[in-house]
C-alpha cells in the first residue's frame, strides 16, 4: 500500500496465535506506542530549555550571577559566565574577563568549559577581549580569539599579524587576512610579500608548436572528535570558522574572500564532532590582498603566483641560460612590487631591504628526445 492510499478497514492482516487483528488494531497499537515513546523524544528535545529554567529558577538577579561568577566551583562559574551571555548583562563583562585571571596553566577540562562560556558569552555581547588575554586566549581557544579580535580590529592588528603566522588554517588565516587588508595594516604588506613563494612550472619541449600543463594543488583535512559535557554543567557553544555560509552563519570579515563563523550549543553528554577545512595555495590570496591595498587588479601587479612558461630545448647551454633569464625576470617583478608597495607606505624601506623573493622552479620534461638528460633535475 502507498503512504497516501486509503486504509481500508475491512482489511486484514496475518494470524498472531488463532486471532485476526483489524488493521484499525494495528494503528491503535502504534498511536499507543508512540504515546509511550512521546516523553522521551520531548525530553531529548528540551532539555536545555528544562536545565536553564531548573537554575534560573534560583538565579534571578546580577547579583547571584555575580556571585556564581565568584565561586571556586567551576560548575557554578560555568553557569554563571552562560546567565550573563544569555541575559546580556554587558555591565558583567569585566567580571567576565576576570575569570581568566587564574592562567592558562594546567587547563583542566571543566576549567577549560568556564573559559568556553565566558568567552560565548562575550562573543554574544560583542565585547572587547584586552590584548594582555588575546594571544594566550587564541592558543588554547583559536576561533573564538579571531572572532573577538574582528570586534574591535584596530586595538589588535599586530596580534592578529601573529596570529596569521601560527599554525591557522586556511579559512581563519582569510579571515585575518581580510581585515588586515581592508585596514592596511602596517607590517602586513610586507608580511605577504616576505611569505610569498613563486612556484615555476617550466615546459621544455621539442618545438614551439608543442603545449604543456600544469596542476594546482587544492584539497581538503578533515578531523574529528569527542566533546565530553559533564552533569550539571550548563550548554557550552563551540565555534568553528568556514569559508561557506549556513542559514544560521555570521560574517567574520567580508572582502576578498568572505569568512563566517558558526556556533554549536551543546548540552551535557558525550558529542562527536568535525570538520573540514580546504588546503591548497595561498600565495595567490597574498598577491590579491596586496593587488587590493594597492587599489589594482592582481592582474596589473605583473608577477603570478604559479607561471607556467616553455622552453624550446636545443642544447644544455641555451636551456641553462633561459632559466636564468626567468628567474631574473620573476625577481625583478618582485622587486618592482616591493616598490610599488613602498611608494603607497604600505612596506617601510627598512622592510623592502629585508624582503628576498622565494623562487622555486619545478622542469616538466616533455621533449619527444630525452636521450640528453636536462641538466640541474627537475626542481630548481
Amino acid at each position: 500500500m502507498s503512504c497516501c492510499s486509503p486504509i481500508n478497514t475491512d482489511a486484514q492482516v496475518p494470524k498472531i496465535g488463532s486471532t485476526l487483528i483489524p488493521i484499525f488494531s494495528v494503528a491503535f497499537i502504534i498511536l499507543l506506542c508512540l504515546f509511550l515513546l512521546l516523553p522521551a523524544f520531548a525530553q531529548q528535545q528540551s532539555q536545555v530549555q528544562q536545565t536553564d529554567r531548573a537554575v534560573e529558577q534560583d538565579v534571578d538577579s546580577k547579583e547571584q550571577i555575580v556571585r556564581m561568577l565568584s565561586s571556586s566551583n567551576d560548575k557554578d562559574r560555568a553557569w554563571g559566565a552562560y546567565l550573563a551571555g544569555k541575559h546580556r548583562f554587558t555591565e558583567l563583562i569585566p567580571t567576565l574577563l576576570k575569570l581568566f585571571d587564574t592562567g592558562f596553566t594546567d587547563l583542566i577540562p571543566e576549567k577549560g568549559l568556564v573559559y568556553r562560556c565566558a568567552l560565548d558569552s562575550l562573543i554574544q555581547m560583542n565585547a572587547a577581549l584586552p590584548s594582555k588575554i588575546l594571544l594566550p586566549v587564541f592558543d588554547h581557544f583559536r576561533p573564538e580569539a579571531i572572532i573577538l579580535a574582528a570586534n574591535t580590529p584596530k586595538d589588535h592588528e599586530q596580534e592578529m599579524l601573529i596570529m596569521m603566522q601560527s599554525n591557522v588554517n586556511r579559512e581563519e588565516w582569510m579571515g585575518l587576512g581580510n581585515i588586515l587588508s581592508e585596514q592596511k595594516t602596517p607590517g602586513f604588506a610586507a608580511m605577504l610579500l616576505g611569505d610569498l613563494h613563486i612556484s615555476v612550472f617550466v615546459g621544455v619541449i621539442s618545438d614551439s608548436n608543442q603545449g604543456v600543463g600544469a596542476s594546482g594543488t587544492g584539497g581538503a583535512t578533515c578531523g574529528d572528535g569527542v566533546i565530553s559535557i559533564p552533569t550539571g554543567f550548563p550548554p557550552v557553544a563551540f565555534y568553528q570558522i568556514k569559508d561557506t555560509a549556513l542559514n544560521h552563519s555570521i560574517v567574520l570579515s567580508s572582502g576578498v574572500y568572505p569568512i563566517y563563523y558558526e556556533r554549536h550549543l551543546m548540552t551535557e553528554g558525550n558529542h562527536g564532532v568535525g570538520e573540514c577545512h580546504s588546503t591548497g595555495d595561498l600565495d595567490y590570496a597574498r598577491l590579491q590582498y596586496l593587488a587590493t591595498m594597492l587599489g589594482r587588479s592582481v592582474d596589473d601587479l605583473d608577477i603570478k603566483s604559479a607561471p607556467v612558461v616553455t622552453i624550446v630545448w636545443r642544447s644544455s647551454d641555451q636551456y641553462e641560460k633561459e632559466l636564468t633569464q626567468i628567474r631574473s625576470r620573476i625577481v625583478e617583478s618582485y622587486k618592482h612590487l616591493a616598490s610599488r608597495a613602498v611608494d603607497s607606505h604600505l612596506v617601510s624601506e627598512t622592510e623592502q631591504k629585508l624582503l628576498q623573493p622565494k623562487i622555486t622552479m619545478k622542469i616538466i620534461d616533455s621533449r619527444n628526445d630525452k636521450t640528453i638528460a636536462l641538466p640541474g633535475g627537475l626542481v630548481r
